[in-house]
């Protein structure tokens, strides 16, 4: 079962790290770090909110979905607000990494990528360019079923968005 600790907990983590330690980066390895997106907004409220107190600051990143990412893009511009990446580079998110793996929708089906689908990968990768300057995205070729047409499919869409790839 999947456990959420509070954000004002991460974030105490962060200062304690930043003011024992002097580190200047924190790179989180939580594949669900952004997975519910009223956490990641409530995270970036209380990091704007102990930099309004203390003066805390501290970059950071880590793993994203495209679905939660896209989604709440969308939702954002329906509610007039900014939305979760806009938000976290407001309070130091340099990085998202997405484990993209496939841009085949029939492999993405087969390794079951629950919620990700080509157009919400593009609304992410698009959405993370323009806001970060870059998408930090990774691949894998040779899932199961994968075919020199379904590998293609994932070259185009990479070519379409803009990606360089570094990581198969």
């Amino acid at each position: 079962q999947y456990r959420l600790r509070s954000p004002k907990e991460v974030v105490d983590e962060m200062e304690y790290c930043k003011n024992e330690f002097g580190v200047a980066y924190i790179h989180f390895l939580d594949d669900l770090l952004m997975t519910e997106y009223k956490w990641a907004l409530e995270f970036c409220a209380e990091l704007r909110e102990r930099r309004e107190k203390t003066g805390f600051e501290v970059m950071w990143g880590g793993s994203c979905r495209t679905n939660i990412i896209a989604d709440d893009v969308l939702r954002a511009r329906r509610e007039g607000r900014l939305n979760i990446l806009e938000q976290g580079y407001d309070v130091g998110m340099r990085q998202a990494g997405y484990g993209i793996e496939s841009a085949s929708p029939t492999i993405l089906k087969s390794i079951d990528k629950s919620g990700q689908t080509v157009e919400k990968m593009e609304i992410a990768i698009n959405e993370t360019q323009r806001v970060l300057g870059y998408a930090d995205c990774s691949f894998m070729i040779g899932s199961p079923g994968e075919t020199s047409e379904t590998v293609k499919e994932t070259v185009a869409f990479c070519r379409k968005v803009g990606l360089k790839p570094e990581v198969f």
